[in-house]
């Protein structure tokens, strides 16, 4: 469930909406909501949980993954941290081979700063997650891992793993 998507050419990064533009969007009628994923026709949907996000309006055979709310809260509230340090961060945001769940990047006093953040709420070895680092670190950007049961690993500058613990308090 994708949290950025392109409504009439600009660019929405759902959890930055206030919940009334939110469902003021929602209701116009002739919008075009496009999603980078894959480039298809989507619309606005909020979860059970009250995550607002986007969906694919049809099947595209695009290879985007359904993600749990844990994994969509902490794309948000890594994206709300990001932003309020003075990063222009968004969501769901591909390279060449990756698509980084969060990029932040900054201008830095020797250029750009751009940081990953990689939610990994599914089990991945520890292998893989250093086979995804290289790709990072290969296009220049530092790469940040979150997960719910962190891959057997010595702790590492070269590659930062943080186990997270989220739990839903709601209604």
């Amino acid at each position: 469930m994708p949290l950025r998507a392109f409504i009439d050419e600009q660019e929405v990064l759902a959890p930055l909406i206030s919940d009334g533009d939110w469902e003021a969007l929602k209701l116009q009628r002739n919008k075009q909501v496009c999603l980078p994923c894959c480039g298809a026709d989507g619309y606005l949907r909020t979860s059970k949980q009250s995550t607002k996000h986007f969906v694919h309006k049809h099947k595209t055979g695009c290879d985007w993954k359904p993600e749990t709310w844990q994994h969509l809260l902490a794309k948000t509230e890594i994206l709300r941290v990001c932003q309020r340090l003075g990063y222009d961060a968004k969501t769901e945001v591909a390279g060449s081979d990756w698509r980084a769940d969060v990029l932040a990047t900054k201008p830095g006093k020797q250029g750009l700063i751009q940081i990953a953040f990689e939610v990994q709420w599914s089990p991945q070895t520890k292998e893989v997650t250093q086979d995804r680092q290289a790709k990072y670190k290969r296009d220049g950007i530092r790469g940040c891992w979150f997960f719910q049961r962190p891959p057997e690993s010595d702790v590492s500058h070269d590659l930062p793993i943080f186990k997270l613990i989220l739990r839903w308090i709601g209604s």
